[in-house]
């Protein structure tokens, strides 16, 4: 690193540490309540596996949301005490179902009491945001047969694609750029592929270029069971 540019380079390295909790929660790294609202929703959702489809749990689970964000401490353990206070076994089983991971390995970056004091900025020349500890699935495995690690990893890197499409959306007279690494565990989710395609078209509008780097394993053609990498890099830059 350039000891001149080191006034201008911001890295941030969350771990699972009690010092972190929370520090990943939507209402914490999201500027506007809206946007959080929306990102707790997406987390929820794809961690809970319910979906708008269900006319059951789906609506318990958007009142609970809509009730957190309207609090002024909002934070997302919150929508576990919101479940309960309801007069319903199905949203008591939900809130069961939440409590339970949000203790588990590094799950605890993405839940709070929204009294958290340490928060996330992008306000240097150049921010990274890395996560220690994350367990992303093989990119030939189903979404069906991910371990509970790798949907909280999943679930993880959600939320920091979710942060950088705000931070695209700040100042748009400044030229930013973001790179996602390990990009192709977002695309194989509705979820993190949608989240995607928000990045790209938000690139295009405000001024901003957007990376998705990965790479993954492909076989050859021709040669039978055997497997190669590839290395893939998509971009979207303003026109």
């Amino acid at each position: 690193m350039l000891p001149e540019l080191s006034d201008e380079i911001n890295i941030i390295n969350l771990t699972s540490d009690e010092g972190n909790k929370g520090m990943l929660d939507p209402y914490v790294i999201m500027q506007n309540k809206k946007d959080a609202d929306s990102l707790a929703m997406d987390i929820l959702t794809f961690l809970t596996g319910v979906s708008i489809k269900d006319g059951k749990r789906f609506p318990l689970l958007r009142d609970a949301v809509k009730a957190v964000t309207k609090r002024s401490d909002s934070g997302l353990l919150y929508v576990i005490d919101e479940l309960n206070e309801m007069e319903d076994e199905e949203a008591h089983l939900l809130a069961s179902h939440i409590a339970a991971f949000t203790d588990y390995d590094f799950a605890g970056l993405l839940f709070s009491d929204g009294k958290v004091t340490r928060k996330i900025s992008a306000d240097k020349a150049l921010n990274i945001l890395q996560v220690q500890d994350l367990m992303l699935p093989d990119s030939e495995k189903n979404v069906e047969e991910y371990t509970s690690i790798e949907y909280l990893s999943i679930a993880v890197m959600i939320t920091i694609g979710t942060f950088a499409l705000d931070f695209i959306y700040s100042d748009r007279k400044i030229y930013k750029i973001v790179a996602l690494d390990e990009a192709w565990s977002l695309l194989q989710v509705a979820q993190g592929a949608a989240l995607s395609n928000k990045l790209v078209r938000a690139g295009r509008s405000m001024q901003s270029g957007v990376f998705f780097i990965h790479a993954e394993f492909f076989r050859s053609s021709g040669r039978k069971n055997q497997k190669q990498y590839r290395f893939e890099v998509r971009f979207s830059f303003h026109r």
